[in-house]
């Protein structure tokens, strides 16, 4: 039984874990980054509500990659938005600085730092950015 038990859970919880993944689709405010899943919930934010939020990014992304921690800020947007707020009342600054800083770094710079590779982050800042 305990053998039983054991594979059915090898098989259902992966399988649990891909439809969560599919759950998640582009929100409407950056729609490239930050997939969101939808929430089920009884409270309504006020529309009046605005948000002031700083994200702190210290850690670098791999050579290449993109840093995971900006896709936080884009979910954030894509989040709320779909929850009913405004746009023009979310306000968020990210800070990136130690290590992290190169990955705001232009190509030339990224480039050396990194044996030529591109830096993977660049759509995610100009959607961010504008």
């Amino acid at each position: 039984m305990k053998h039983l038990l054991l594979a059915l859970s090898l098989v259902l919880i992966p399988a649990a874990a891909h439809s969560q993944e599919s759950k998640f689709q582009p929100g409407t405010v950056i729609t490239e980054f930050g997939k969101i899943a939808p929430v089920q919930t009884d409270f309504k934010i006020p529309r009046s509500t605005k948000f002031k939020v700083l994200y702190d990014i210290v850690d670098p992304a791999k050579p290449g990659e993109l840093n995971r921690k900006l896709n936080t800020p884009a979910r954030f947007l894509n989040m709320h938005a779909a929850a009913g707020v405004p746009e023009k009342n979310m306000k968020l600054a990210v800070v990136i600085h130690g290590k992290a800083s190169i990955d705001v770094a232009n190509a030339k710079v990224y480039g050396a730092a990194y044996d030529g590779a591109e830096n993977g982050n660049v759509e995610i800042l100009k959607a961010l950015t504008d």
